[in-house]
């Protein structure tokens, strides 16, 4: 048997080479985007999804809260003069055609889903999660 340091596996991976049922949360940088001079943060709730009316997708996004957000540095829209945006309580839709591409993935998240059967070269030598149970980790 072979092992290898926990902290060369990737985090969303580490679960199936650490015995976890849950996938390790990722700490994301938040990111403001300024629209019509009001800045909006991305919504990660996964249950409040886009809208498309006319064709058009909107993007869901809150309000930035001022006092924990630098708002000196706010993402610019892609598309300039005044951008048609839509109010549900405190849910604001914005184009999604507006969100600059660097930044698409922040404000409208692709699902991460880890491979069933990942692979790892670690120095030259190829390597996959353990499935049995009853081997645990080492801490050296």
């Amino acid at each position: 048997m072979t092992y290898i340091p926990l902290n060369v596996i990737p985090k969303i991976y580490k679960p199936a080479f650490n015995n976890e049922k849950k996938p390790v949360k990722e700490n994301k940088p938040t990111h403001v985007i300024n629209i019509n001079g009001n800045h909006y943060v991305p919504i990660t709730n996964k249950t409040v999804k886009p809208i498309v009316i006319d064709n058009v997708k909107y993007i869901p996004v809150y309000t930035a809260p001022a006092n924990k957000i630098d708002l000196l540095k706010p993402i610019n829209p892609s598309k300039s003069g005044r951008i048609n945006t839509i109010k549900v309580g405190p849910i604001t839709y914005i184009p999604a055609k507006v969100i600059p591409d660097e930044v698409k993935k922040v404000f409208n998240p692709a699902k991460k889903v880890p491979e069933k059967n990942p692979v790892f070269n670690i120095n030259g030598d190829k390597f996959v999660p353990h499935k049995n149970e009853t081997i645990k980790p080492i801490v050296i």
